[in-house]
């Protein structure tokens, strides 16, 4: 990460009142991996970005007013190191400022993370990434919520929580969203549970998913564990789309610098077509550094009865109830 006296960030936005002995920082992740995928179709090969974690640029800084009390805010943008391309928004994964005291926590406005997002990379032992990433198979697609107002507790005796509210006021179609979370954290274990409802426009009925899971470090490795309740319906398709899933991961360190990631999750679907999919992944990780990792895995996912779940957030296309593979080298670097 690199800091930016706020004294050169004021002359660049024309507003030396903020110079006072402030810091911005920045901060990103550059991820590339080689990939040779399989899905019914024969082997694609393709460079991809973001194994580990999405590549991404950053800015985030606070100031001091004094009692405690901090102003804060973050600008996250999100990019592909394959093609050096951007979202639709350029501001796509962070946007937000707010208020924080260590007293009674913070309250955020913006474009902002949801709990539902936390939590589940909280219990995935490839956090969300390269061939074991949960979100293959659970597809929930907030990651993110715009015009979010976000109230997030200080830490009391290892509990905190997090609530968050959006208006159905997107123009889109997309109606209200309401959500939060439960952290608790104490020596090697932490548990972690999150509640979400959005109606899928704005007067239809609600989507919800609920998530209990956790891990917990042992002296020679580390396990995970987690949860999913999904109550999907679309008034519009008259579909069903109900699921529920488990995933089940570790944490096994071989060396001071290297370490193997595994993890099965299994999604029974609540449809009467029965699209169950059970996704089995592996990886060793290598760190060069505190901020370089170089890492290979290796995955599939069993599609049954016409399902055709991919692995990763731009899969190959994937033939109908055929198993997928995918074999990913790359390497990351955080700044």
């Amino acid at each position: 990460m690199k800091t930016i006296p706020w004294a050169l960030s004021a002359v660049l936005a024309s507003c030396p009142v903020w110079a006072a002995a402030q810091a911005v920082t920045v901060y990103g992740i550059a991820d590339v991996f080689v990939e040779a995928a399989r899905a019914g179709q024969g082997t694609v090969t393709r460079v991809e970005s973001g194994g580990i974690a999405q590549s991404r640029l950053g800015f985030t800084g606070q100031e001091d007013l004094g009692g405690g009390l901090k102003a804060v805010f973050t600008l996250e943008s999100g990019f592909a190191y394959d093609t050096g391309t951007t979202g639709s928004a350029f501001w796509s994964r962070q946007a937000f400022v707010g208020l924080s005291s260590p007293a009674w926590g913070s309250v955020t406005l913006g474009h902002q993370y949801t709990p539902l997002f936390l939590t589940t990379y909280a219990f995935d032992a490839f956090g969300l990434g390269n061939s074991g990433n949960y979100w293959n198979l659970s597809q929930y697609s907030t990651f993110w919520v715009s015009n979010a107002v976000v109230y997030e507790t200080p830490v009391w005796s290892g509990w905190s929580a997090r609530l968050l509210y959006a208006p159905p006021e997107q123009g889109s179609g997309i109606g209200r969203y309401t959500a939060g979370s439960l952290n608790y954290t104490r020596g090697a274990l932490n548990i972690v549970a999150s509640y979400d409802e959005q109606t899928i426009r704005r007067s239809g009925p609600a989507a919800r998913h609920a998530t209990l899971g956790g891990s917990y470090g042992f002296s020679a490795f580390k396990l995970f564990l987690g949860l999913e309740s999904i109550q999907d319906a679309d008034p519009v398709e008259a579909s069903n789309h109900d699921a529920s899933l488990v995933t089940v991961g570790a944490h096994v360190p071989v060396t001071t610098t290297g370490k193997f990631v595994g993890s099965v999750t299994h999604r029974d679907d609540g449809s009467a077509a029965r699209q169950d999919a059970t996704q089995w992944a592996v990886g060793y990780f290598e760190s060069l550094s505190k901020r370089t990792t170089l890492y290979t895995t290796y995955g599939q996912i069993h599609n049954r009865n016409g399902a055709a779940f991919g692995i990763g957030y731009t899969p190959i296309d994937v033939l109908a109830g055929h198993t997928v593979k995918s074999l990913q080298v790359g390497v990351a670097h955080t700044f």
